[in-house]
C-alpha cells in the first residue's frame, strides 16, 4: 500500500473523491473474495482452487461472447489446448496434496471466484473514469483496514516457530503491489476474460520460481501440461 501511495504522489494520479462510493464497493467485493479464498484453503486444497479458476475463465469468456465484448468462436481449438494443458498440469502437480478436499472448501472457493469475477468486471468499468493507481491504492488501503479489524476482533494464536520477520512481509508485498498495478493496467485495455486466462499461468510461474529457490522440485509430467498451455496461448494471441 505504501509503495502504491509513493508512486501515486509522484504521478499525481490518486484523486478519487468523485468516485469514492464506487471505489469503496469494489474494494469490499475484493476483500470478501480474499476472505473466502483464505477460508477455502483452510478447508480445501489447491487442486480445487485451480479447477474453479479455469471455470471462472470459461464463465468470463461466455459472458464476453454473449455481450459482444470479445469474440472467441474462432479461437476454440486454442482454448481447448490451454484448458487440457492446464488440467494436466494441476492434476499431476497437486493431486497428491496433503490437504483433503471438503464440501465446505468447494463452497468457499466458489464464493471466492464469484467475488473475483465480479471484481474484474467492476474494475474494468471503473477504469474508464478512474486511474489504475487510484483503484490499486484504495483497494489495498481498504484490505489493510478490514483485515486489521478482523485480526483485532477475531485474534488467532500465532505459532512463534513459524512467525515471519518484518522483511519477509516486505518481500511478499512487493510482487503483490506490482501484480495489482500491472493487472489493472492490462485490464484497462483488454477484457476480464483475458485477465483470467493469463492468470492460469500463476500456479506454473509460482512453481518455477519456487524451484529456482530450492523450495519445490520440478517434475517432467506437470511441465508437459505447462508446455501445452504456452503453445495454446501463443496460437491464441499470435
Amino acid at each position: 500500500m505504501g509503495l502504491i501511495l509513493v508512486y501515486a504522489l509522484f504521478t499525481q494520479d490518486v484523486w478519487f473523491l468523485n468516485h469514492l462510493f464506487k471505489l469503496l464497493f469494489v474494494s469490499v467485493v475484493g476483500f470478501i473474495g480474499l476472505l473466502f479464498l483464505v477460508l477455502g484453503f483452510k478447508k480445501g486444497n489447491i487442486l480445487q482452487f485451480s479447477v474453479y479458476s479455469l471455470l471462472l475463465t470459461f464463465v468470463l469468456g461466455f459472458l464476453g461472447e454473449q455481450t459482444n465484448a470479445i469474440s472467441l468462436s474462432q479461437k476454440l481449438p486454442e482454448l481447448l489446448i490451454v484448458s487440457l494443458g492446464y488440467l494436466a498440469f494441476v492434476w499431476e502437480q497437486f493431486r497428491k496434496t496433503k490437504n483433503k478436499s471438503s464440501l465446505l472448501g468447494h463452497i468457499y472457493f466458489i464464493l471466492a471466484h464469484i467475488c473475483f469475477g465480479g471484481l474484474l468486471f467492476l474494475q474494468w468499468h471503473l477504469l474508464d473514469s478512474v486511474s489504475n493507481v487510484a483503484i490499486a491504492f484504495f483497494q489495498e488501503l481498504l484490505v489493510f483496514v478490514l483485515a486489521s479489524c478482523v485480526w483485532l476482533f477475531i485474534p488467532k494464536h500465532i505459532n512463534e516457530d513459524k512467525k515471519l520477520v518484518w522483511w519477509h512481509y516486505a518481500l511478499f508485498a512487493l510482487p503483490v503491489s506490482l501484480a495489482v498495478l500491472f493487472g489493472l493496467e492490462g485490464l484497462k485495455s483488454t477484457h476480464p476474460f483475458h485477465s483470467a486466462l493469463i492468470g492460469l499461468l500463476t500456479p506454473m510461474i509460482t512453481l518455477i520460481i519456487a524451484s529456482i529457490f530450492g523450495l519445490e522440485k520440478l517434475q517432467w509430467k506437470p511441465m508437459v501440461g505447462f508446455t501445452y498451455i504456452v503453445i495454446g496461448l501463443l496460437f491464441f494471441y499470435f
